[in-house]
């Protein structure tokens, strides 16, 4: 859920319909606690599509593929939220832009509509009246501010993003005809606690409400019902689907309806547990299946049969006995020798044409081979290969009973039909087949195997040189894993670093981690920059970059791309974001004025936080600092991602090595078993986090703050050519907001995300601010300079 409530509003073109502006408070509520456009309109026929309308996006130029992909998900899931009930006729539909009559896209030009600031989207529909005097939607736009954060459905715990796939019910709502059931400001149609329940409650809620209640189900199928279909109860409406995926955990899709897990291949004790109340005996249990007429109504690997002397015919395979409800046919073991069945592939949602059905029995004709799955072309393999992944090859076994590892070919025999059970796999059994061409085969499953071949080794990876391995025994077991090597180096081999431990006062060395996890020199110690860099007081302290290329953007951060190499000049920057103390200072000169918001002024007033790092200055207050302190400026972003990710060929997302987020270096406040960290507050001391310094050694770069940097923010300056040498930003632009760009994050926001996991906040990740928007915002500085 996001926070706060945000308004959304919905417009109808007055060239349409003069007489109806926002959608709200036009007309009293009707019985119904839907209210739809006729309700406002006070039309006595419904005002509504006459075809299913077609819904597109329409992307910024600037949008990577990916945001644009993910949008497009967001809006089709939005799409089947109101297409999936029976009672309806699904009258929305995914389209191409130049076919769509229903176009959704962001705005920037949010004001020049005529939009309140704090509405998150707005619907415009186009009218047109009919020659029977009713009136009919014939074209809908959906905008979107971009003056929000929008995240993917769903999302926890991400103060200040709005749910973009809620939002798109919400105003595909109005599209099909829905209007807000209530009005915050309008006594007669006053919302209650029971209004926020649904979807076209006037403000948005957050991911809740991509979810229909009662009444939007009812609004909606009396809007559109479907032919002979009445309205049904929302409860039991919950539980209808298109697919498994839109049913909960341990139930099914059975003919358009979530069913518990009694779909063929389903475990089952009794018949009546069964949709088709048959139940196969096996081992443990059974599995329900279907009665059937012909083989070709059964899945894969089954045939159609008559079993335990049953009447009619139900799909199983060979030699199996049904257990029928009452008044059906008895029940009985099955299989050679008393062995009963055994189910190889019971997890949910395993295709049913996978279900591998082995048995230890001898038994005339031929046993159907099995599909190899969803996304096959009809193919079928051997039984065997799908079970076994390709383990079994016919090969000589030694005394142990497991693959003697030479292929001499099918064992041959001399009596066509006769069976056997033979070892197969990794030490496990199967009822083999005499075929007339005089070799064994296997006709049935690899039952009770091991889990691995005899004598084979597998090693791991334990990082830092480190190894460890084990071994399969004869019994096909694996022994418990042995350390062969301790994790005892230093690095990751081709690791680069400064180091400055070894160096003078602003000096450092070049080292690299070499094949056995050690760190060497590679350099003398040195001050690229040519200059001197401040080394006290420690607060003050200055870092060199070094001029030369890195790796700017990534795919995983938002208006990130493209990624590309880019040189940047050599520059010093503050080791350390600038501290409560630091800034106190320049407020005490007279220079620099006190902070803004609540939680920032308490964090600076705060004696035993001097050494955290400060918030809490626009930008104009940020740039002012840093010309008192020193006659320095604040850097551009590229010189601030170069500082956090080092030189190029590095592209790590964090500050460290690796993709993956490390709670052990950054204990962020969505790590498990964190402690609580207050939202917008610094969490940490200037030095408290050595293990995730970056490359060049700067601290906080995550962890801190989000931090001012010079540029404007412009989303498609990084396609700008003129961007790959010592890029100062963008021009400022000729209308609209003026936005900068900050970069990092506070540890309250980390591990997190921006629309959805694929955008999780890291070095490279872009937010943007106005200049005096900062309140209770986590927006610190730190200050840069050039090289003499």
């Amino acid at each position: 859920m996001s926070d706060g409530a945000t308004s959304c509003v919905s417009h109808i073109p007055v060239a349409a319909l003069a007489s109806v502006g926002v959608l709200g408070a036009l007309t009293a509520a009707p019985a119904a606690a839907y209210r739809t456009l006729a309700d406002v309109e006070g039309s006595a026929a419904p005002i509504v599509w006459q075809e299913p309308a077609g819904v597109a996006f329409l992307p910024h130029a600037g949008m990577s593929a990916a945001e644009r992909a993910l949008v497009e998900a967001e809006l089709a899931a939005a799409i089947q939220v109101w297409g999936s009930l029976s009672c309806s006729a699904p009258m929305l539909r995914s389209s191409r832009r130049d076919a769509a009559t229903v176009h959704i896209g962001f705005v920037d030009d949010w004001a020049a509509r005529g939009l309140a600031p704090d509405a998150a989207g707005a619907t415009d529909l186009a009218l047109t009246t009919r020659p029977d005097g009713s009136v009919a939607i014939t074209g809908a736009a959906v905008h979107l501010n971009t003056a929000f954060e929008w995240g993917a459905h769903p999302q926890e715990g991400l103060g200040g993003f709005r749910d973009l796939r809620a939002l798109l019910v919400h105003e595909l709502g109005h599209v099909l005809g829905l209007a807000h059931p209530c009005e915050l400001e309008e006594p007669a149609l006053s919302c209650t606690p029971d209004d926020e329940e649904t979807t076209m409650h006037p403000i948005y809620r957050g991911p809740e409400q991509a979810t229909l209640s009662t009444d939007d189900v009812a609004g909606v199928c009396a809007l559109y019902p479907a032919l002979g279909a009445a309205l049904v109860d929302p409860v039991e409406e919950a539980h209808r689907c298109a697919g498994d995926e839109d049913c909960a955990t341990g139930r099914w899709c059975v003919e358009g309806k979530c069913e518990r897990d009694l779909r063929f291949g389903s475990d089952c004790e009794r018949p009546s547990t069964c949709l088709g109340d048959r139940c196969l005996a096996g081992l443990g249990g059974g599995t329900c299946t279907y009665v059937c007429a012909a083989d070709d109504e059964c899945p894969a690997g089954t045939r159609c049969a008559r079993v335990g002397g049953a009447d009619e015919r139900v799909c199983a395979p060979r030699s199996a006995t049904c257990s029928a409800s009452p008044g059906g046919s008895g029940t009985a073991p099955w299989g050679l020798l008393g062995l009963p069945l055994l189910l190889c592939l019971r997890r949910r949602r395993a295709p049913a044409a996978l279900l591998a059905v082995g048995l230890l029995a001898g038994c005339g004709g031929e046993m159907p081979g099995l599909d190899a799955g969803p996304g096959d072309a009809g193919e079928r393999v051997d039984a065997a290969e799908a079970l076994d992944a390709g383990a079994l090859d016919g090969a000589p076994r030694d005394a142990a009973g497991s693959d003697a590892g030479v292929d001499a070919g099918p064992e041959r025999c001399d009596s066509p039909g006769a069976t056997r059970l033979a070892p197969c796999g990794f030490c496990g059994m199967g009822s083999e087949e005499c075929t007339a061409t005089g070799h064994w085969e296997l006709i049935s499953a690899c039952l009770g195997q091991g889990e691995c071949r005899a004598g084979e080794v597998e090693r791991e990876d334990l990082g830092l040189c480190g190894e460890q391995q084990r071994i399969c025994l004869t019994t096909c077991e694996w022994t418990p894993w042995e350390t062969t090597a301790p994790s005892d180096g230093e690095c990751t081999p081709g690791d680069l670093r400064r180091h400055e431990a070894s160096c003078a006062a602003g000096l450092a060395e070049e080292q690299r981690c070499d094949d056995r996890c050690r760190w060497e020199t590679t350099s003398a110690c040195s001050d690229p920059c040519g200059g001197t860099a401040r080394t006290s007081p420690m607060e003050q302290e200055e870092v060199c970059i070094p001029g030369g290329p890195f790796v700017r953007g990534s795919e995983r951060s938002l208006f990130a791309t493209p990624i590309a190499e880019v040189h940047v000049s050599s520059f010093y920057i503050d080791r350390y974001p600038v501290t409560n103390d630091r800034y106190r200072a320049c407020v005490d000169a007279g220079h620099c004025f006190r902070p803004t918001g609540t939680a920032n002024v308490r964090s600076y007033d705060t004696p035993t936080r001097g050494r955290y790092p400060f918030q809490g200055a626009p930008h104009p207050w940020a740039a002012r600092f840093c010309a008192w302190d020193g006659g320095r400026r604040l850097p551009t972003e590229a010189e601030w991602e170069k500082a956090a990710r080092g030189p190029a060929p590095r592209a790590p997302h964090y500050l460290w090595d690796g993709d993956e987020f490390r709670c052990d270096l950054i204990p962020g406040g969505n790590c498990p078993g964190s402690p609580s960290l207050a939202a917008n507050t610094a969490a940490f001391a200037i030095d408290a986090l050595p293990g995730a310094r970056s490359y060049y050694g700067t601290y906080l770069q995550l962890g801190g703050a989000f931090e001012w940097t010079a540029d404007y923010f412009d989303r498609d300056y990084y396609a700008d050519p003129a961007s790959l040498v010592d890029p100062q930003g963008p021009p400022p632009p000729a209308s609209g907001s003026l936005l900068y760009v900050l970069r990092g994050a506070p540890a309250d926001r980390l591990p997190s995300v921006r629309l959805d996991l694929a955008y999780p906040l890291g070095v490279p990740s872009r937010e943007r601010r106005t200049a005096g928007d900062v309140l209770d915002a986590p927006v610190g500085i730190r200050c840069a300079r050039s090289v003499p």
